[in-house]
């Protein structure tokens, strides 16, 4: 069966606005006249040190939302979308950076969000000298509309206990290009610090 041409025409701007968990925010300035426009990534990052100049924590969140392009689009269109489509997955990794050349224990304890929290069971990891290691930790609801998501981090590194308020902001498109294009580095602590090997 052949779809009228005007088919085609409704169904390509559907298909391209809808872009794995990017965010486009326009706004306009009454005043001037002008508008502006921001694509938003579907990536939360923020690093913060654990032990000065020696053990980093990178905190990322993976904005995750299944839509059916064109069952969305079209819902969108008709103002038909649900109180769901608020609502969307956080995917939390966390990375820990040792600049040390000694190994640190890390225990991971809880993380507090605005949704709720995780509770990570004591989870011990051994950060290895010059090394960046990796723990998927789980899942958590977050704003489909957000631009950064508050958290509250508990955990012991050496034995000792740390609770960390931490603001990760969501990386526009721009800045994530920026951070990680060839001399490009991400705006941790340790900014552009290579681990040796």
């Amino acid at each position: 069966m052949k779809l009228p041409s005007y088919f085609a025409l409704l169904v390509l701007p559907v298909l391209t606005a809808c872009n794995s968990g990017n965010m486009t925010v326009s706004s306009f300035d009454g005043q001037t006249g002008t508008g502006t426009t921001t694509e938003y990534s579907k990536y939360y990052d923020k690093g913060v040190w654990l032990l000065n100049e020696k053990l980093g924590l990178e905190v990322v969140v993976d904005h995750q939302k299944l839509t059916i392009p064109v069952a969305h689009g079209v819902a969108q269109s008709l103002g038909a979308l649900g109180p769901s489509d608020s609502l969307a997955s956080g995917k939390l990794t966390l990375y820990l950076w040792n600049f040390d050349s000694q190994a640190h224990e890390v225990v991971l304890q809880k993380v507090v969000v605005p949704s709720g929290s995780l509770d990570f069971n004591n989870q011990k990891i051994s950060a290895q000298p010059n090394d960046r290691t990796g723990i998927e930790a789980g899942s958590f609801p977050i704003s489909n509309y957000g631009k950064s998501i508050s958290c509250k981090l508990e955990v012991q590194v050496d034995g000792r206990a740390q609770r960390l308020q931490i603001e990760l902001p969501r990386f526009t498109t721009t800045q994530q290009k920026a951070y990680y294009s060839p001399g490009g580095h991400l705006p941790h602590p340790w900014g552009n610090r290579s681990l040796a090997r």
